[in-house]
């Protein structure tokens, strides 16, 4: 799942917005901390503050069929980097290892 960081006002964030940034009063005093998963209780508070927009991570969203066709590209330029050296089993190891750390989390 590919994270994105979109800057949102504090009327369009809903519950379970994850902060992709800390938020801090005029004063610099910490609010509320990175990565917290906003509840209306939090919402609400930061409403009372004044706080106008809130930085998000927003996760896109992908079909089955997007996520697969995600997969075979992601893969399918691996193998074009990794095609010259042939019957080299260190660098087919170091070719899976990237495979895997590039599909974790799709």
């Amino acid at each position: 799942m590919k994270k994105n960081i979109e800057i949102r006002a504090l009327d369009s964030v809903q519950e379970g917005d994850e902060l992709a940034e800390d938020i801090k009063d005029l004063n610099g005093q910490l609010l509320v901390s990175t990565g917290k998963l906003l509840d209306k209780k939090t919402i609400e508070s930061l409403k009372q503050r004044n706080i106008e927009a809130v930085t998000i991570n927003a996760f896109e969203q992908l079909t089955e069929e997007q996520r697969q066709a995600r997969k075979d590209e992601i893969i399918e330029k691996i193998n074009y980097r990794f095609r010259k050296p042939e019957n080299n089993s260190l660098m087919e190891e170091l070719r899976n290892l990237v495979i895997a750390y590039r599909l974790e989390g799709l």
